[in-house]
């Protein structure tokens, strides 16, 4: 995988999908349509997505209502940032962030699907270049809308958010994270239409298994952080939900220190292979090549922490684990096992095909071995014949020589 390629190859796709046939209809000056650039469907994914959360927050704010929980006014702005972080998740200032978050994406995103759309209004020449490939001012909206969205799926699907475990708020759980998904990928995809390198090329960019390494290192630090805060919030998240406090209750500590000690393992060691890829010496080395040692201790780090995530969510995900309700502790132990397993059998693959490297060469070496062998046979056997064919010719004369000439008699 080599990064430039992949970046031109990839600019060049999107500058394909984004030329239009508009000189065909009369206007030969506009050189490419808005309507078929591929950032369009990551806005509308992400306008359908916001307004889906914006329902979703919604009916939780009336659910709560209706349970009299003291709910009166409902708004969608917060009065006081720092009441979001203690607050329960009955409370609907985190619901009001949802809410004004969610509105103040559709209605951008709404815009700007219109935008992309525009093909008879005057000002398309205008969107034209506010949103075409490059420019400064989509990246800014792009940026802020990752940012906003990355802020409020952590107040969202935290154990003290309103889609926290235990309150089985799905449509508003899965929507959060489809709005920031959503947000960065049609970042990533500005990113690799104005030649950019995006975070995925950046990844992928690294030698060896370090791009599963670097996986590995995001999925364990998340599992870390959420696991952390469950640790230390379970008891003022699940207030409102007495059988997730129940379960929590009972979750003996034994447990959560696995958890809490098994992700943080994970990305000292992840990180600490990504720091080796960084410092290993390029100028003679210059393939990035490992080391026999180095590969073998790399494929035992693999094997340890294989076995560790294995065991560590099968105990936690089972009935009555703190990872057993669905929630961010649920994916982030499955998505952080999933990986160690793939950079393992990533491991495994090169280690075979080193294997079957040396089979080969050994292999070349014993039919060069054998050939040179035999041509030195074959000219032996053939220096034989020749002497031997050289004495049977000189015998030949010789009694030839003994012969009495006819003439002479």
């Amino acid at each position: 995988q080599t990064l430039p390629n992949a970046a031109v190859s990839a600019a060049a796709e999107e500058t394909a999908t984004t030329e239009a046939a508009d000189g065909a209809q009369g206007d030969p000056a506009e050189t490419f349509s808005l309507h078929r650039s591929t950032r369009l469907k990551g806005y509308i994914t992400l306008l359908t997505a916001a307004i889906y959360n914006f329902i979703s927050a919604r009916e939780k704010v009336l659910l709560d209502s209706a349970t009299n929980q003291g709910i009166e006014n409902v708004c969608t702005y917060v009065h006081n940032l720092r009441n979001l972080f203690r607050t329960p998740p009955g409370d609907v200032k985190r619901l009001r962030l949802s809410m004004s978050v969610a509105m103040i994406t559709a209605i951008i995103t709404g815009f700007i699907v219109i935008i992309h759309l525009d093909k008879v209004t005057p000002m398309r020449k205008f969107w034209r270049a506010m949103f075409g490939n490059g420019s400064i001012g989509e990246l800014i909206i792009l940026t802020l809308l990752t940012l906003m969205w990355g802020v409020t799926t952590w107040f969202n699907t935290s154990i003290r958010g309103p889609a926290g475990e235990g309150n089985d708020q799905f449509n508003l759980y899965f929507t959060s994270w489809l709005c920031l998904w959503c947000s960065f990928w049609t970042l990533e995809r500005w990113c690799t239409a104005s030649g950019w390198s995006s975070f995925t090329s950046f990844v992928l960019s690294w030698p060896n298994r370090c791009p599963l390494w670097i996986v590995v290192e995001i999925m364990s630090l998340a599992d870390f952080l959420f696991a952390l805060d469950a640790v230390r919030n379970w008891s003022d998240g699940t207030k409102d939900t007495p059988y997730a406090n129940k379960m929590f209750s009972d979750v003996s500590n034994g447990e959560w220190q696995l958890l809490l000690w098994s992700s943080a393992g994970t990305f000292a060691i992840s990180l600490s292979w990504t720091l080796v890829e960084i410092f290993r010496e390029n100028k003679i080395n210059k393939n990035n090549k490992k080391s026999d040692v180095e590969t073998y201790v790399e494929g035992l780090s693999l094997l340890l922490l294989t076995l560790i995530w294995i065991i560590t969510v099968f105990l936690t995900t089972i009935p009555g684990g703190a990872a057993s309700l669905v929630g961010n502790l649920y994916f982030c132990g499955w998505g952080t096992l999933l990986s160690v397993v793939a950079a393992n059998l990533w491991w495994v693959r090169d280690w075979r095909e080193g294997i079957r490297k040396i089979l080969e060469t050994e292999r070349a070496d014993y039919d060069s071995i054998k050939r040179a062998i035999r041509s030195k046979a074959l000219r032996e056997r053939e220096r034989r014949i020749n002497a031997a064919r050289n004495e049977d010719q000189l015998g030949d004369l010789e009694s030839s020589d003994d012969v009495p000439d006819d003439t002479a008699i």
